[in-house]
């Protein structure tokens, strides 16, 4: 469907089909299209996948997450003086 998260990683006729939530018929036309149309299906597989790769693939996803970790972490001892948390648990 065309929800936010759907819209987000799938590009409609490239990675995937989308239709509107609730669209029965338009659910029901891009089964048909998919069902009988071999270039389409082809395309929307090889979308799907370069799509997985660009965003999921594990290295991918383990590299991003570390890094907002570091992020995180540098900010925290930029700011932890003006944290809340920090003040309570120091008596700052």
């Amino acid at each position: 469907t065309r929800a936010a998260g759907a819209r987000q990683y799938v590009t409609d006729g490239q990675s995937g089909l989308l239709c509107d939530i609730d669209d029965v018929g338009g659910l029901a036309d891009a089964l048909r299209c998919a069902a009988t149309d071999a270039a389409l299906r082809e395309r929307i597989v090889a979308g799907g996948w370069a799509a997985y790769e660009a965003e999921f693939e594990r290295t991918r996803v383990v590299d991003r997450l570390l890094d907002t970790y570091r992020r995180a972490i540098e900010a925290g001892f930029r700011n932890r003086a003006a944290h809340p948390i920090w003040r309570r648990h120091t008596g700052a």
